[in-house]
């Protein structure tokens, strides 16, 4: 089913949204970047996914009127056929836009903090080096959990992908949307996968598999640890304790040293 409006095929130039100041602005914007780390995930991924929305909508324009949802048009056949939505030609688009390179500058600063987050205080930096993830994995793991974390993105993921039904977050959708290309770049033998960071999930016949992060993954990023339903009432999960007033490890270690030196 089409998620396509006739206003949404006549817009020709991204829109702000209701309540967003313009891009830039350093007052009030929902992308801000802000200093907690699963601020800065969501705000990546809603701003991947306001620049992908806004070329659709240049895509949806040329075709003219709204499609039904229940036939494909000649109009869209043609768009197709032609590769108008190649990575190649969105990128150019962006370049032209200046309300999308000012979006894409916002996207870069963004970026930029999440890589300048101190690894020993970054949840994703201690799961990417425990579990050996690759750049293209923590896209994933980020998407997965940004959805996961705002569950209204989800009706965003069904209007990236042109259909209302897909409420969900696929593989291709991450790869087009995180720079990856037209389609997945995952494989079952992946560490997100083996490791059980993001499940698939099947859907209805003839259906992409939908994505989801796990619940506790997406629990402890955001500081609420959780215990996995089949372990409830079995275990439970033991607080940290305080730290030690003192630790004299120096102390400790030249102890060791004089009396190793005592037994040769």
């Amino acid at each position: 089913m089409s998620q396509r409006s006739p206003r949404a095929a006549t817009v020709r130039r991204p829109r702000l949204s209701r309540g967003a100041t313009k891009p830039g602005s350093t007052h009030g914007t929902n992308h801000e970047p802000a200093h907690a780390e699963t601020d800065l995930i969501v705000s990546r991924f809603r701003l991947r996914a306001r620049i992908r929305g806004a070329w659709l909508q240049t895509l949806w324009s040329r075709e003219g009127a709204a499609a039904s949802g229940t036939v494909v048009t000649p109009a869209e056949m043609a768009l197709l056929l032609a590769d108008e939505d190649s990575p190649a030609a969105e990128e150019a688009w962006s370049a032209s836009e200046g309300v999308v390179r000012n979006w894409k500058r916002e996207l870069k600063g963004i970026e930029q903090a999440l890589a300048q987050l101190d690894p020993t205080g970054s949840l994703l930096a201690r799961l990417s080096n425990i579990f050996g993830l690759e750049p293209a994995d923590r896209d994933l793991l980020e998407a997965a959990f940004a959805v996961a974390a705002e569950p209204a993105l989800a009706r965003v993921c069904a209007y990236l992908q042109d259909n209302v039904g897909r409420t969900y977050l696929t593989e291709d959708l991450v790869a087009r949307l995180y720079g990856h290309g037209r389609c997945s770049v995952w494989s079952a033998e992946g560490p997100v996968y083996r490791w059980e960071l993001v499940s698939r999930r099947e859907g209805a016949v003839g259906e992409p598999t939908a994505l989801d992060c796990d619940p506790q993954i997406r629990d402890w990023i955001l500081n609420r640890p959780s215990l996995d339903a089949t372990l409830v009432g079995v275990v439970r999960i033991q607080p940290a304790p305080e730290p030690l007033s003192q630790w004299p490890v120096d102390e400790t270690a030249r102890w060791f040293q004089q009396a190793l030196k005592t037994i040769s």
